[in-house]
């Protein structure tokens, strides 16, 4: 429904207020998945919009399903950028099929005390409340994925977005505005991944071949 909606801008009730965001961009977030998806063999998530500044996103399968998160502040970086988009759900998408959340989690040591952060960290925009937020908030707590699943997902997320049709250099100005938006203290999408300048110029080399 976000996807298609017409105007400049769309306002969710979030708490007491309202969140208003770029209805390009999201029109573009949801065009680069509906593409990326149909080349792509594998997990079929649903997308679900939280309402946080940080510019992060996150993939976890549980019980409900697989599913891609993506913050409010990810939607304001990225903005209209369709390639930029697709580079992002590639990734994501990367991560469910290539099995790095149930391998990150039998790395695992410890999760206790960890499920109460689930209120705290995240509110779901225009999205009931289920265990999702349990497991993500297990997920989220947790070490983040090894560097080498990172790569991973990286190089099969800009193969993905070359099959959808969409110009490498997307993945290269994803990375770069992630670079861009590390100096804040509350980014977490680049805490456990390859440096900035690394991922851009392995996106620069693959674009280039």
């Amino acid at each position: 429904m976000l996807g298609s909606v017409d105007g400049a801008r769309v306002g969710l009730p979030v708490g007491s207020g309202v969140r208003w965001l770029d209805a390009a961009a999201l029109r573009a977030a949801w065009e680069a998945a509906q593409r990326v998806e149909a080349v792509t063999p594998g997990a079929r998530p649903q997308y679900l919009l939280i309402d946080d500044p940080t510019a992060n996103a996150f993939a976890v399968r549980s019980a409900q399903g697989e599913t891609i998160g993506i913050h409010t502040g990810m939607v304001e970086l990225l903005g209209p950028d369709e390639p930029a988009w697709a580079a992002l759900i590639g990734h994501e998408l990367a991560h469910l099929n290539l099995r790095h959340s149930e391998q990150r989690r039998s790395r695992q040591n410890e999760t206790g005390g960890i499920v109460a952060v689930a209120s705290i960290l995240l509110t779901a925009v225009a999205f009931p409340l289920t265990p999702l937020f349990a497991e993500f908030a297990t997920s989220f707590t947790e070490k983040g994925y090894s560097r080498d699943d990172e790569r991973a997902a990286d190089e099969a997320g800009i193969a993905s977005m070359r099959r959808a049709g969409y110009d490498p250099e997307g993945a290269v100005r994803f990375f770069e505005k992630l670079g861009g938006s590390a100096q804040s203290p509350r980014f977490a999408f680049l805490s456990t991944h390859p440096d900035s300048a690394e991922r851009v110029a392995a996106a620069r080399a693959l674009a280039d071949r």
